[in-house]
């Protein structure tokens, strides 16, 4: 499942109902909990959203931001847009 991506590919642009989900993101952050001490920081690597995938960048924050997808004090994450 892509957290990261606003909408699945397939012919038609379809809503994807995981865009930053935090249930999935939670998920993803335990699966690596073991490897947390090696870490330096999750890097989010979204691919380019034009206006047709998302508003603007005022939405996109929005929903980064009121997802909590940074949520967890020992995990650092990073975006690259």
């Amino acid at each position: 499942m892509n957290i990261l991506s606003p909408y699945l590919e397939g012919g038609n642009l379809v809503i994807n109902p995981h865009f930053l989900s935090v249930t999935l993101f939670k998920e993803f952050l335990d699966l690596i909990s073991p490897l947390r001490n090696h870490l330096g920081m999750v890097m989010l690597q979204f691919e380019y959203l034009n206006r047709q995938k998302i508003a603007g960048l005022g939405e996109f924050l929005d929903k980064l931001g009121g997802s909590s997808m940074n949520s967890r004090e020992s995990i650092v994450a990073g975006v690259s847009l």
